[in-house]
């Protein structure tokens, strides 16, 4: 534990207790947390973007609510065995079209958020507050703009 915290140069007192380094060490991995996948990725100029967990624009989540509507709807016993047997044949079962309609549905809401970008950046300048800026001074572009 404590190697690893060295290896980070991340301070910790030489007195510290398992539970105290555990803690400490927890705190901070989400930071050094390095996938293959991702090294893979910028090694090749990619960016890596995740959604969140569960998140419904997610197409593994689409994927998962087909499934579990599939199941629901034939699923009458609630047996284990049958379950997995209902699961399995709705996921060897998803079709090419159906799998295209998730993209589609993706794409769709890529293009949303690319547009509410752009609003939002527009507003957000539009209302960008001068610092620096007193009173008498804009009273003075008031009175200006009031004179024409």
């Amino acid at each position: 534990m404590e190697s690893w915290l060295l290896d980070k140069n991340i301070p910790f007192h030489s007195a510290m207790l398992k539970p105290e380094l555990y803690k400490l060490i927890c705190y901070h991995r989400e930071t050094y947390k390095r996938y293959t996948t991702d090294r893979i990725l910028a090694e090749n100029n990619h960016t890596v973007l995740r959604l969140p967990p569960y998140d419904p624009d997610n197409p593994t989540e689409m994927v998962w609510k087909a499934i579990k509507t599939h199941v629901t709807k034939k699923n009458a016993t609630w047996k284990m065995e049958i379950l997995i047997q209902f699961v399995a044949n709705k996921i060897n079962g998803i079709s090419k079209q159906e799998f295209n309609s998730f993209s589609q549905k993706v794409r769709n809401l890529e293009e949303e958020y690319r547009k509410s970008d752009v609003i939002i950046d527009n507003l957000t300048e539009e209302y960008t507050i001068r610092v620096g800026e007193n009173e008498s001074e804009s009273e003075v572009k008031d009175s200006d703009s009031n004179e024409l």
